[in-house]
């Protein structure tokens, strides 16, 4: 989803400068997204079911502008990033995002699974997409930093580096990415 994000940052025709920064800087708006969604699908009302207000209904027109003026999709993400901003109650930003989310292909409805995920510190690659020694590597390597056994937890990265993967740690978490060397 973060690739996906990152392409829809440049209008189709325009050269795309790749790099693995820009790719973990739309991994890291895309992970924040996801969390803001879960926060408003937790935070919203079930049923809610009235019209759209004189703003919501505004930054609809101005998404839907951009999309359809030669797919301006860089344009059109703007528009979403100002819905995330907006003081939109979180039923309308919901709604937003959701009808935007046809076009966009975000998969934002998965957001509170998306965030749980995230949550659970396996970052970039879910842990049941990983192999069964990495994972129960990855449990102990947490337990150690827990603990602060910092030698521990250094010696089991290492071990999963060996296995062609990269730990990266946030304050409370790991993340886990294959190595690309």
């Amino acid at each position: 989803m973060a690739l996906r994000l990152y392409y829809l940052g440049v209008h189709y025709r325009s050269e795309m400068n790749f790099t693995w920064t820009n790719l973990e800087g739309a991994d890291k708006s895309w992970e924040k997204l996801v969390k803001m969604v879960a926060g408003w699908q937790t935070e919203a009302k079930a049923g809610y079911d009235q019209p759209l207000s004189d703003s919501a209904q505004q930054l609809s027109h101005q998404f839907w502008n951009a999309m359809e003026d030669d797919l301006k999709t860089p344009e059109a993400i703007s528009v979403l990033w100002q819905v995330t901003k907006s003081d939109l109650i979180a039923e309308e930003k919901l709604a937003l995002l959701f009808d935007f989310d046809q076009v966009l292909g975000l998969q934002l409805e998965k957001s509170q699974e998306f965030a749980s995920t995230l949550e659970q510190g396996s970052g970039s690659i879910g842990n049941t997409d990983l192999p069964e020694e990495v994972q129960r590597l990855l449990t102990h390597r947490q337990t150690a930093r827990d603990n602060k056994d910092w030698p521990l937890a250094d010696q089991l990265r290492e071990e999963i580096s060996k296995l062609g993967y990269h730990v990266i740690d946030d304050q409370n978490s790991q993340k886990v990415e294959v190595n690309h060397a």
